[in-house]
């Protein structure tokens, strides 16, 4: 029987990018849900104006001063675009305590509310665990964020469209570079198939709510649920630091 796991929440956003609550506002949510760790996210672009939703370089400085204010790890989210690039310039790494990364949007079709009909699924699939594939290579990125989810066309279809290999490349890579894997609370992917992968083949996992708003900060029921089935023990959670007490 595994130890309690630690209550972890990596993956939060705020108004600095297309998060609802302020920074304040989600360190309160940070006391009250009792977490033992926590960490923003915000969705970053490097550039001074960033793209749509996401923070722009004429706002990191303050991000960064606000959240180290609050006493919550220095994250950020970043995009991994079709060629495998990142929205994130290498040099700004070191400005962070993590960096999570996660696919968005490719052939112009989003990951979220974008219902566009997908005439390839394996190609799109395919394509998607190449360039999740080439952003780990890039040794700029610490987590690959909600991973296994798919368009809005295809969702239903994860079952088949990821399949074994598709899982053992992605995983695998993961391991040899050490990258994490997130289990993302809002979205709950990935599957339990996925994280047993994970564990067997000695890849962190990070626990995150994605939360936009305060109230959801902490939402991390299906990553503890899922860990605690599979006997996850501490050594096997991607943490930025150690955890205090």
């Amino acid at each position: 029987m595994s130890k309690e796991l630690p209550r972890v929440d990596l993956h939060i956003h705020s108004i600095f990018s297309d998060g609802e609550s302020t920074v304040a506002d989600i360190a309160r949510m940070v006391k009250v849900k009792k977490l033992d760790m926590a960490g923003l996210a915000d969705h970053y672009s490097s550039g001074p104006g960033g793209e749509r939703g996401r923070m722009g370089s004429n706002r990191l400085k303050r991000y960064l001063s606000e959240v180290q204010a609050a006493s919550l790890l220095k994250g950020v989210e970043v995009d991994i675009y079709e060629d495998g690039d990142l929205s994130l310039d290498p040099s700004e790494k070191p400005l962070f305590d993590y960096v999570i990364a996660g696919v968005h949007k490719m052939a112009g079709i989003a990951f979220w509310g974008d219902p566009t009909p997908i005439p390839d699924p394996k190609g799109f699939v395919e394509n998607m665990r190449v360039v999740i594939i080439e952003a780990m290579e890039s040794k700029v990125i610490d987590v690959i964020a909600h991973l296994t989810w798919l368009p809005e066309d295809i969702r239903g279809m994860a079952s088949s469209l990821i399949t074994e290999d598709w899982v053992d490349s992605v995983v695998r890579t993961a391991a040899s570079l050490g990258v994490a894997i997130e289990i993302n609370g809002s979205w709950t992917v990935p599957d339990e198939q996925v994280v047993k992968k994970c564990l067997k083949e000695g890849v962190k996992l990070s626990m995150g709510s994605d939360a936009h708003r305060a109230s959801d900060v902490g939402n991390i029921k299906y990553p503890l649920t899922l860990l605690s089935r599979l006997g996850a023990g501490l050594d096997d959670l991607y943490l930025p630091r150690k955890l205090q007490g």
